[in-house]
């Protein structure tokens, strides 16, 4: 895959990335496809550390279904960072779903192993403003985070200490933009694309330890393997899983999940 392929993602995706999301993004994926040469590799691994989230937003399956708070055994988690650590994984790590990640007792336990294991990788959560302040921020920055993006779902002002101000990122949402999660939300407006790169670049790991679709996939439909059974580089050439990433790659949505997410049905 062409490095300019990643920045037709605000026409390749349901949702559009911001400016901060494209430089975070295309870094890792650069040293990604420096080091291993091909384009059928993750550059980003999305991790559901934790299944609850304390706000219901509109815009988000989490205001229809009541999720239990749930966060990913620290078993699962050493797997994922041993697999990743077999493979010399140089790219972006996420802690991201649709659960809060700062409301996770162990997300401080977690950076750190991925700093300690992974060293090359970069670190990116994903919060609302509701938790972040100048302590956790600092604690958050020490272990090893490298980027917080906070959505602000309020549309206020949201201040944060000069001293982070390249690495804490405020992402103001436009409603026009969002995805509408594979139909699970009602937008006005469907975002619609006919080609998706996505599970082409993002390895999506849920709470279980399941290598899933993508991260529109909110109950988990379409499993390619779990990681405490199988390797993720297994499970990612399964030819189930490669074929069905070229389809969408290529534009061919037979899943019902992707047409709803494109909006066909």
């Amino acid at each position: 895959m062409k490095f300019y392929e990643y920045f037709l993602l605000s026409k390749f995706c349901p949702s559009k990335p911001s400016i901060f999301e494209l430089f975070i993004y295309g870094e890792s994926l650069i040293k990604v496809l420096m080091k291993f040469k091909t384009k059928d590799i993750f550059s980003f691994v999305e991790i559901e550390n934790i299944s609850y989230c304390n706000r219901k937003c509109r815009y988000c399956p989490s205001f229809l279904v009541k999720r239990k708070k749930k966060i990913m055994p620290k078993s699962i988690f050493s797997k994922v960072i041993s697999d990743l650590n077999k493979i010399d994984f140089n790219g972006l790590i996420i802690f991201s779903f649709y659960g809060e990640p700062l409301l996770d007792s162990d997300l401080i336990y977690r950076i750190k192993k991925i700093k300690l294991e992974l060293n090359k990788c970069k670190i990116l959560v994903y919060t609302n403003d509701d938790f972040v302040n100048k302590f956790l921020s600092n604690k958050l920055f020490k272990s090893g985070l490298d980027y917080l993006i906070i959505t602000n779902h309020d549309n206020k002002r949201i201040k944060t200490d000069m001293k982070f101000k390249n690495k804490i990122f405020i992402k103001n949402l436009d409603k026009n933009e969002l995805s509408n999660r594979a139909g699970l939300v009602n937008l006005k407006n469907i975002r619609h694309f006919n080609k998706c790169i996505r599970p082409s670049l993002f390895l999506t790991i849920n709470i279980q330890g399941d290598i899933i679709l993508c991260c529109n996939d909110f109950f988990s439909k379409h499993k390619f393997g779990n990681i405490m059974k199988k390797d993720n580089m297994n499970i990612w050439k399964s030819p189930k899983f490669k074929r069905i990433r070229k389809q969408i790659r290529d534009g061919k949505f037979s899943l019902e999940l992707c047409k709803k997410c494109r909006g066909d049905i």
